[in-house]
């Protein structure tokens, strides 16, 4: 789910050029994740640097109420004078100490007497390339069609500044903080929730506890419910990324039919499909017998937010969404859920 909050953000489709190109998204998308990259610190930093004469990023895109803030670099690349054409926005914004580091070598290099070819050499070395190989090779290697280096020579930049300066990079998550979308375990453990599988199940369950309790009666049948549950849960599947059709949720529903126990049944399907989409690098047989292998764990995760469920408000609020909403008024009649 990280990762598809980074494509959203990454592949934003009001800015007046692409942030990323299409075929670097996953790479860069890949690098924000390596460097534990702060969303709110990057679309912070973002905003401040394309808030003249375009649509405000924060309220196209984020609301008006998100926290944002801008880091100290950054603020040195919020005038277009001092904005370097050839580096991508998302280096500006994601990177802006490593950048202004560059920028610093670079003058120090220069200075008299300064041998520019030794600078040169210097400069590439950082960003990982071998000048004498660069001179010979196809500039396609290095350069994309905006004229900006690879992404690759961007991360090889990023890991010498990291290692001679052993600075943690200003953009990055504070370890352990409450913004840390990264720390995985700890999250996992202030959620109670022992696994990614359990956390899966309880995020279901709760959506098919709060429609079953405010909107039962307006399902004609329990695949109905578990679907829209399912759909609920996927919605950055289903409805942004667009990586999964609702069609594909409400057949696993139906899949159900026979089945003793047909919640689990269904979120062990669930979490399959999800998972599958997340990591398709894993055959697919794989991801459903590791699903079904936790299938005690995930049962207990069920029952035990079953238990405990008294009206989260992110899930009233997203269910009220849902079933209120006229632009969801199709998939509703999909799903065979009745007006009143």
């Amino acid at each position: 789910m990280i990762s598809q909050m980074w494509l959203d953000i990454l592949g934003f489709e009001d800015f007046e050029e692409p942030l990323v190109l299409p075929d670097e998204i996953d790479d860069v998308v890949a690098l924000m994740l390596e460097m534990k990259i702060d969303p709110q610190k990057f679309c912070g930093n973002l905003m401040a640097i394309l808030r003249q004469g375009r649509r405000p990023f924060d309220e196209a895109f984020l609301g008006k109420s998100q926290p944002f803030i801008t880091t100290p670099s950054a603020k040195r690349y919020t005038s277009v004078l001092d904005r370097p054409a050839s580096t991508p926005l998302w280096v500006l914004a994601g990177f802006p100490d490593v950048h202004q580091w560059l920028v610093e070598k670079i003058v120090e290099w220069c200075k008299p007497p300064a041998d520019e070819e030794a600078g040169e050499r210097r400069t590439m070395e950082l960003y990982g390339i071998d000048l004498n190989t660069a001179q010979n090779a196809d500039e396609a290697q290095f350069w994309n069609c905006n004229g900006s280096l690879r992404v690759c020579y961007y991360r090889n930049l990023i890991s010498n500044y990291r290692k001679e300066t052993g600075n943690i990079l200003e953009v990055s998550v504070v370890e352990g903080s409450e913004n840390d979308i990264y720390k995985g375990k700890d999250l996992l453990d202030a959620l109670n929730e022992d696994s990614n599988f359990t956390l899966m199940a309880g995020i279901t369950t709760r959506y098919y506890v709060e429609l079953k309790r405010s909107y039962g009666h307006r399902f004609p049948d329990e695949a109905s419910l578990l679907a829209t549950s399912g759909i609920l849960h996927g919605h950055i599947y289903v409805f942004q990324a667009q990586t999964i059709k609702p069609e594909q949720i409400i057949a696993i529903a139906k899949a159900t039919k026979d089945s003793t126990d047909r919640l689990l049944d269904f979120i062990i399907r669930l979490e399959t499909l999800f998972l599958s989409v997340d990591a398709p690098e894993f055959p697919f047989e794989e991801v459903e017998s590791a699903c079904k292998e936790q299938a005690a764990t995930i049962k207990n995760a069920i029952d035990r937010t079953i238990n405990s469920y008294d009206g989260q408000p992110d899930v009233v609020d997203g269910v009220q969404v849902f079933m209120k909403s006229s632009q969801l008024s199709q998939i509703r009649k999909d799903l065979g859920i009745r007006g009143k």
